[in-house]
Order: C-alpha cells, then sequence, then structure tokens
C-alpha cells in the first residue's frame, strides 16, 4: 500500500519468539490510507476490475482498526474505498492458533 498514512500503534506481549509476542499482544492497531493505492500482490488480486490500473489499483481511502486482546485481534474498523468499489469487514483474527473468522462486504 502506497499513500499518505497515519498509524496508532500501542500494543504488548511478551515472548522469546514473534509468533509468541502475537500469541500474547494486547492493545491496539489502527491505519488510516488517504490519496493512495495498492501495488504488488494486493494489485494483481484486484487489478483486473480496473482497466488500464498499471499495476496499481487508485485507493481513496482505507481506514483499519483492531483491537488485541491476550492474541485474538477484534477487528473494529475495515474500511476500504477506491476505483473497484467499496468494501468493509467485521471479524477476529485468533494470532494463537492463526484461525481468521471474518466477513467481507464488497459495493
Amino acid at each position: 500500500v502506497q499513500g499518505r498514512a497515519d498509524l496508532d500503534l500501542d500494543i504488548r506481549g511478551q515472548g522469546a519468539s514473534t509468533r509468541a509476542l502475537a500469541a500474547t499482544a494486547t492493545g491496539r492497531l489502527g491505519l488510516a490510507v488517504t490519496e493512495g493505492r495498492l501495488t504488488g500482490g494486493w494489485a494483481s488480486a484486484v487489478g483486473t476490475l480496473v482497466p488500464g490500473s498499471g499495476g496499481a489499483v487508485p485507493l481513496s481511502c482505507g481506514a483499519f482498526r483492531w483491537a488485541l486482546d491476550r492474541g485474538v485481534a477484534r477487528i473494529e474498523t475495515l474500511f476500504l474505498d477506491g476505483a473497484p468499489g467499496r468494501a468493509a469487514g467485521e471479524g477476529t483474527v485468533n494470532l494463537r492458533d492463526e484461525t481468521l473468522d471474518a466477513r467481507l462486504s464488497v459495493d
């Protein structure tokens, strides 16, 4: 993702590995992007929806906010608005057992 971004990060965890840190993570993570574009793998995934995108998909804005509690990240905000349309989501990501329970609505 490229563009102007604001990051709000306050996460705590403990452990000797990245996996252990993720499994105990508690706090919050927020990211807001404006005037951006998706590149790389993300652009390849949705690039066919935007003819002439040249490998980058325009993104008017994107907002993500996660609340983490002992390795479980709850999606508080997930919103994207760009050339292909709008998308919103909700759900949880369990970093302890690496599972995903989420719903994405595309408009």
